[in-house]
């Protein structure tokens, strides 16, 4: 009995220690990796800004593309002479946007503008009297009564 309580506390700890090493095992391990083996590259390589530069110049001159063609919707608007006095200032909001570099909302600003672009109401007459309207203004039939199927009967075997 005095031998089982001695060896208590090492099989408490051999648990502890088992129960430690399942749980955090990928931790130490990275850190060991982290300290062992150090990252080779620290900063951005000296051909990132280059790459950078031409990106953002080819996202910019497409944005550009479409502000102008947002400009002449609202050119159209104007000279149909519909109310488009602020959205002009908007668009100079988006290209601002865009020249710092946040495209995405500077396409999102700009695609909400285009859609508060007014457009002219279209009034769309009949080409001719549909033939068909006087057969659906008929007086609708009255539907057949449903009729019970009867059941087959069953044939006896002798």
């Amino acid at each position: 009995m005095i031998r089982t309580l001695r060896a208590l506390p090492y099989v408490f700890a051999l648990l502890c220690l088992t129960w430690l090493g399942v749980n955090y095992r990928e931790a130490a391990s990275e850190w060991l990796d982290r300290t062992i083996y150090p990252p080779k590259v620290q900063g951005r390589s000296t051909l990132a800004n280059p790459i950078e530069e031409s990106l953002r110049r080819r996202r910019l001159a497409a944005f550009r593309i479409e502000a102008r063609r947002v400009q002449a919707k609202i050119d159209a608007a104007r000279s149909e002479g519909l109310n488009v006095d602020e959205l002009p200032a908007k668009i100079d909001g988006a290209r601002a946007l865009a020249e710092s570099g946040q495209f995405s909302p500077a396409q999102q600003y700009l695609n909400s503008i285009e859609f508060q672009v007014p457009r002219k109401r279209e009034v769309v007459a009949p080409a001719a009297p549909d033939p068909s309207a006087e057969l659906q203004n008929a007086a609708p039939k009255t539907p057949a009564k449903p009729h019970r199927r009867s059941r087959a009967k069953k044939r006896r075997r002798p």
